[in-house]
């Protein structure tokens, strides 16, 4: 594979390499070329350095709550035994197995040696981190919380404005609520 130098404005080159299945390229940073990441690595590590049970974070998160029912519940028991090897959350495996799938050839390797975990603690953000043959990227449980609270803010605004639109008089023409409507959804 040919590279090329680019100037960057980081003071750091990078190789320009072309992709032989779509015809692109793509910038990679050298220093991590030499470096192979392990996924058993990179799991251990994001668990050991969290202080959390190599298990399904749901499990984890009830075993901490005190939350007996889920757990003894038979209709979860499988779910919350299934441990993916990619990540602690189910729900996160498969959608990092559905990204890697988009991803060029070249690249599928390195992102399934990267362990995606969810963290219980910490603010409501997401990070990634790398260190030798470890690569992670960790979730904070407060974005999953986040992103829930907007959704259902979003649903019930949503509802509102469907509320609203069925009481209106769209056929008079003095009734100008129609137009109060349509700006508050512009």
């Amino acid at each position: 594979m040919a590279s090329a130098q680019l100037d960057s404005p980081y003071g750091e080159w990078f190789g320009v390499v072309p992709d032989e299945l779509s015809g692109s390229q793509w910038i990679r940073q050298p220093y991590l070329e030499d470096s192979v990441l392990s996924l058993s690595q990179s799991r251990k590590s994001f668990h050991e350095i969290r202080r959390l049970p190599d298990q399904n974070i749901w499990k984890t998160l009830f075993e901490w709550q005190g939350n007996s029912k889920p757990l003894a519940d038979p209709r979860y028991s499988a779910y919350l035994e299934t441990v993916p090897q990619r990540s602690n959350c189910p729900e996160i495996a498969a959608v990092v197995e559905d990204l890697t799938d988009l991803l060029p050839t070249a690249w599928q390797a390195r992102i399934r040696n990267i362990y995606v975990g969810r963290n219980l603690f910490g603010e409501a953000n997401a990070e990634a981190w790398r260190s030798g043959e470890v690569g992670v990227v960790e979730m904070n449980y407060g974005i999953t919380k986040a992103a829930v609270i907007y959704a259902v803010l979003y649903c019930k605004y949503f509802a509102m404005l469907e509320t609203l639109g069925t009481k209106i008089d769209w056929d008079d023409p003095d009734d100008e609520d129609d137009e109060i409507l349509l700006m508050i959804l512009e």
